[in-house]
C-alpha cells in the first residue's frame, strides 16, 4: 500500500472516530434535554386520565399503552 493510501486510511479512521464521538455526544445531550419534557408530558397524561376516570391511554403512533390504572389482564384468557 502506498504512503498516500495509508495516510488516506488513517485520516478516514480518525474522521470515523470523531464522528462516532460526536453522535454519542449529541444523543446524550438530546436525552438530557428531552427527559424533563417527557416527564412533564407523562405527568399531564396521568393527571388527565385520572381526572377523567380512564383505565387506559394508548399512544396510537407507537402502538403502546402509556397509562393504565391497573385491573385484570385478560390477555391469556382471550387467546384461547
Amino acid at each position: 500500500m502506498t504512503h498516500f493510501k495509508k495516510n488516506i486510511n488513517k485520516c478516514n479512521n480518525a474522521f470515523k472516530d470523531v464522528q462516532k464521538v460526536a453522535q454519542e455526544t449529541i444523543a446524550k445531550k438530546q436525552q438530557e434535554l428531552m427527559a424533563p419534557i417527557q416527564t412533564k408530558m407523562m405527568n399531564a397524561i396521568n393527571s388527565v386520565a385520572k381526572e377523567k376516570g380512564l383505565a387506559y391511554v394508548l399512544d396510537l403512533g407507537a402502538g403502546a399503552v402509556i397509562y393504565h390504572a391497573g385491573g385484570e389482564d385478560i390477555s391469556a384468557a382471550s387467546k384461547s
